[in-house]
């Protein structure tokens, strides 16, 4: 087992087999983060998801809009479910906790919000979701 303690204090358990995706978790027993439980309770959901194994590799280029044309089904109804500046926020986190496919998932969402779209807009997009929750409203609306 190893256990991840959030910075919050919130303690996850996931099995050693599970941690085998996190270059950074997979011989540890126990891990303090300074990232927030929401954060890590995403990373582990992932983490439990594919069990230690790897995923399939993402369509690239995106092909689509849609993740669920990108991905596995599991991958995208995973990503999907997650509020768009806590993907890009994940994306980050899954970087520095050397989980690539976390990472690369968290990436596609993304490309997948601004596939397409002129550069002026996808920049806009992409600074408000680095700024969180309440921007992320004013990109649902607008687009």
């Amino acid at each position: 087992m190893v256990t991840i303690f959030a910075a919050d204090g919130k303690e996850f358990k996931i099995s050693r087999e599970e941690a085998q995706l996190s270059l950074a978790w997979k011989d540890e027993k126990e891990v303090k983060t300074t990232i927030d439980s929401i954060t890590i309770g995403y990373v582990v959901d992932f983490l439990v998801l594919h069990r230690g194994v790897r995923p399939p590799a993402i369509r690239k280029p995106l092909i689509s809009t849609e993740m669920s044309e990108n991905t596995t089904r599991e991958n995208a109804n995973f990503i999907d479910t997650i509020p768009l500046w806590q993907v890009f926020k994940l994306a980050t986190t899954s970087e520095n906790l050397e989980i690539n496919d976390l990472m690369l998932l968290s990436a596609a969402k993304i490309g997948s919000l601004i596939k397409g779209l002129p550069m002026g807009e996808a920049r806009e997009i992409l600074a408000r979701l680095e700024k969180g929750p309440e921007k992320e409203i004013e990109i649902s609306e607008k687009w």
